[in-house]
This record gives C-alpha cells, sequence and structure tokens, in this order.
C-alpha cells in the first residue's frame, strides 16, 4: 500500500475531486480512474468562523459499480468496432475510461496544491465519449443525478430504468376469484390438514412478512438535504463540518469513493484547505 498526501484548495460553492487525476498529477504516473479509492483520513483548516463544508461521493454499493461497469462495457465496445472498422489504427497510450460525478461544470473540477500553495499543472485528462451510431449524438458519462442531461448519460438511472423492478410482493400469491383472499387459504388441499384458525394465521406469516424489498423499488437514494438546491439525488454523505471560533480545524475521517470521485460542498469561509491521505492502490471493479 502506497499513500499520496493530496492538499486541495476550496472555493465557495461546488468543488469537484478526481483523485485518479490529482494522484496521476503528483505521482507522475497514470492511474486509472476505475476503481474504488480508499481515503485513509484528512483534515480541514480554514480561519473563518462560519463555514460549512460538507463531503458527498457516489454510494459505494453493487447498484453504483454495476452502473459504471455497464458504461465501461459500453465505452469498450465502441472502440472495439471503431479499431475494427480501420487498418493500422493504434489506440492512443494513455486512452482510459473516466467518468464524471454528476452535472457540475467542468471548471468545478479542482487538483491539489503543492506546498507552495500553487495548484499543480494537468496533462491531458479528458472524460469519455460514447458516440450513437444513428444522429451521431456524443455523450460524456456521470455516476448520480436527477435525469438524463441532454449532453450527459446518467449512469446509475440509466441502470434503473433497464433493470427488471422488483414484484411489489414476492411471493405474490394469486387472488384468482378476486374475493379479497389469498386462494392458498381456501385451496382444498393447502387447508386439508388445517385443524385451526391459528394454522392459517401461521401460514399468513410464513407468506406475508418480509414479502416486499426492503429498499424503494423504483428509486434510488433521494436529496439529501436541503443545503444544497443544485446538489444531485442519489450522493452519499461521508463528512460534516461546521466551523466556529474555537475550533477552526477538524480531522476528517476515511472513507472510499467510487471512480476517486468526491463532492465537496462549501458554505461561507475563506478558502479553507482539505488535505487528504489516499491509497494509491485503488479496488478495481
Amino acid at each position: 500500500m502506497a499513500v499520496v498526501r493530496l492538499t486541495y484548495k476550496l472555493n465557495a460553492g461546488v468543488n469537484i475531486l478526481d483523485l485518479a487525476h490529482g494522484m496521476s498529477v503528483t505521482e507522475r504516473r497514470h492511474i486509472h480512474q476505475k476503481a474504488v479509492f480508499t481515503i485513509m483520513g484528512g483534515m480541514v483548516v480554514d480561519d473563518a468562523t462560519n463555514t460549512k463544508l460538507k463531503i458527498s461521493t457516489a454510494p459505494n454499493n453493487f447498484y453504483t459499480r454495476n452502473a459504471v461497469t455497464r458504461g465501461f462495457r459500453a465505452w469498450k465496445a465502441q472502440r472495439a468496432k471503431a479499431l475494427g472498422s480501420e487498418t493500422g489504427v493504434k489506440s492512443a497510450k494513455y486512452a482510459s475510461y473516466r467518468v464524471k460525478l454528476d452535472e457540475s461544470a467542468s471548471s468545478t473540477y479542482l487538483l491539489p496544491f503543492s506546498a507552495g500553495s500553487v495548484e499543480l499543472s494537468s496533462g491531458e485528462w479528458d472524460y469519455s465519449d460514447l458516440t450513437a451510431d444513428q444522429g451521431g449524438v456524443a455523450k460524456q458519462m456521470m455516476i448520480v443525478g436527477n435525469n438524463q442531461p441532454a449532453s450527459l448519460y446518467n449512469l446509475s438511472l440509466g441502470w434503473l430504468s433497464t433493470r427488471a423492478a422488483p414484484q411489489v410482493q414476492e411471493p405474490n400469491m394469486p387472488d384468482l376469484n378476486g374475493d379479497g383472499n389469498e386462494d392458498i387459504n381456501t385451496d382444498f388441499i393447502s387447508t386439508l390438514f388445517q385443524d385451526s384458525v391459528e394454522s392459517t394465521l401461521r401460514i399468513d406469516d410464513v407468506i406475508d412478512e418480509g414479502d416486499g424489498t426492503p429498499f424503494a423499488r423504483l428509486e434510488l437514494m433521494t436529496t439529501q438535504s436541503a443545503y444544497s438546491v443544485s446538489e444531485p439525488k442519489n450522493l452519499q454523505l461521508q463528512f460534516l463540518h461546521h466551523s466556529s471560533a474555537n475550533e477552526m480545524a477538524h480531522s476528517v475521517p476515511g472513507f472510499q469513493a467510487v471512480c476517486g470521485l468526491v463532492r465537496v460542498d462549501v458554505s461561507g469561509g475563506s478558502e479553507p484547505i482539505l488535505i487528504i491521505d489516499v491509497d494509491t492502490k485503488g479496488w478495481n471493479f
């Protein structure tokens, strides 16, 4: 395990950290984005007394990772088709699958700072495009969001809208005669050895308790709070900080970030500094 310390000078409003990009710059080697990166911890420092700071990421669960992988497979298939149609064409050396976190503007994506308080210079870091065969419409990809914008493809929403939804009830026992009672309670063979009302109630408990999903069937996560009206849905809160006159620095607990993408919402303050320690070896998925 190799840990690198990254320092970011934050602006008021929305800040997006692409840790794979930042580490590629500081480590001077290409670090692929499609991985789960572990932030070991860090610190927020600000000389103001009214800074509100919130750190969020895409949820690190199988659903989000499958959505990102679906986009990756489409990107690979597109490249294979393009390379297969032409002879002698070679892929760019540092080409890699890269996605955005949400619909935030590109100007909110920050790079780390040096000890001299200067933002580091970047080389080329392009976010991947998907181009449709019909119409030639090109879109970059984002992990979370509220909708499907014109220029970005919402991977999580796309996964939700193309998967078979769980049943409202499972098992969904039939009521063929429409009398409001499940037929299993009146079927001759099913009730052949029932000698009491309690037996029927026990069967009902076995069938009905836990027959619905423990999660919302047709939506992911809702907006976290009214902290930011521009905050997209589906983000997972990792850290919340409100500075005071007696506490202008605060430790940041460790967390993980899918694709190394971290959103930091800042209200008030005077360019607070975020220092984080990141494991350069992400968990590939």
